[in-house]
């Protein structure tokens, strides 16, 4: 075997020749021509269809298409009522979306840890943060894996909360052989340009409550009643008739696109049985479908015999797109000085932080349509890059 790229030698592989995002053929192009000569574009049978769709392939009773996957969230806390002062309790290991949902209402994100294994937000963190100006959770099903919905909605009941599921990442995922938004409040789903369905942005909410879903109509729409007339908050939230037949053609391909990224993450997990110190996360039994937008890959900086920071230098030369995951919110400067005024609450988050800095890589979707011969790659340069681990140093 070779030495390193980073030490003069061949990368396994050549970044670009991985999977591109987004991905579309003549479905695409076809609708939006359809569309563009139909000359209706917002709020038509194309919106309507893509929800009907979607919350058929969620399990829901109920999908409403809006503008992205942030305003969704920041639409479900208004139709629960939570307003200034108001807690809402969220994972530190997470992107920013969302924690500016719950700020855009005057609310307080309370930022807890998360549990090292799937890097999803902690149960028990959740439970010692709630008080009595809690109002809401939103747990994130970070890289497609369910959160431990039972453990969470059992605090809520408890607690009376509102469970919004920030599920931008779990297209097509199950808890218990049912889709995320089939059960429990509501979820939020994501369409932006690097979501594993995508028409450039874009969101929905799925529910199985018909009276959330007409609260949420209404607010989507200026807050409009039956009669047309105004009777609460709300905005300009809709998706155009673009957007939604993009994205009837993007779930056409979708379980087709999980299959294959079942099939591949299974290839690597046994691969890295070769590599000591880099194993996947193991999966919850409950989870009984994983779409695997993100592939979570844990490290052992002592076993492998290099940190994080240096195994990402050398599979970057390497070819090999592997990311560092989230950075903790709680690092972020606006909200530390946020929780110092009392906008924003910081529990402990010590796991976040080592998850962050030592131990988790991820694996994209796109990259995890790879082929065979990618996926084998991947394992490939970190046999030769921990070979070479004393000279790497």
């Amino acid at each position: 075997m070779t030495k390193p790229a980073l030490l003069g030698g061949e990368p396994v592989t050549r970044a670009a020749d991985w999977p591109t995002w987004p991905q579309w053929d003549d479905r695409e192009r076809e609708a939006l021509a359809d569309v563009l000569e139909s000359g209706r574009w917002q709020a038509g049978p194309q919106v309507e269809a893509f929800e009907a769709e979607f919350a058929a392939y969620q399990g829901a009773s109920n999908a409403l298409a809006v503008t992205n996957g942030t305003s969704s969230m920041v639409m479900v806390l208004r139709a629960a009522g939570v307003g200034p002062g108001d807690e809402v309790i969220i994972p530190s290991y997470t992107f920013i979306a969302t924690a500016l949902a719950p700020m855009a209402l005057g609310a307080v994100p309370v930022l807890v840890d998360c549990d090292p294994e799937t890097t999803n937000i902690d149960p028990d963190a959740v439970r010692l943060a709630v008080t009595e100006r809690t109002k809401a959770m939103i747990p994130v099903h970070v890289g497609g894996r369910p959160s431990d919905v039972d453990a969470l909605h059992a605090i809520a009941r408890e607690h009376r909360l509102l469970v919004l599921e920030d599920a931008a990442h779990a297209h097509g995922a199950e808890w218990r052989g049912q889709r995320i938004g089939a059960f429990g409040d509501v979820a939020s789903f994501s369409f932006q340009t690097g979501k594993s369905m995508t028409a450039g942005d874009g969101g929905c909410l799925v529910t199985p409550s018909d009276e959330l879903a007409r609260d949420l109509a209404s607010i989507r729409d200026f807050g409009r009643g039956h009669a047309g007339e105004t009777v609460r908050v709300g905005g300009n939230f809709r998706m155009t008739e673009f957007q939604a037949a993009v994205l009837r053609c993007q779930l056409l391909r979708l379980d087709e696109q999980i299959a294959v990224r079942q099939r591949n993450v299974e290839a690597l997990r046994s691969k890295l049985a070769q590599v000591p110190g880099v194993r996947l996360a193991e999966t919850d039994p409950r989870v009984t479908r994983e779409p695997h937008y993100q592939v979570v890959i844990h490290l052992d900086e002592d076993e492998f015999g290099l940190s994080k920071q240096r195994v990402l230098e050398a599979l970057a030369a390497e070819g090999v797109p592997l990311e560092p995951g989230y950075s903790p919110l709680h690092r972020l400067p606006f909200l530390r000085d946020a929780s110092r005024s009392g906008v924003a609450r910081v529990e402990p988050c010590p796991i976040s932080e080592i998850l962050a800095d030592h131990q988790v890589l991820w694996l994209s979707f796109r990259m995890a349509l790879a082929t065979p011969q990618q996926v084998s790659s991947v394992v490939e340069a970190l046999v030769k890059i921990q070979r070479h681990a004393e000279e790497l140093r």
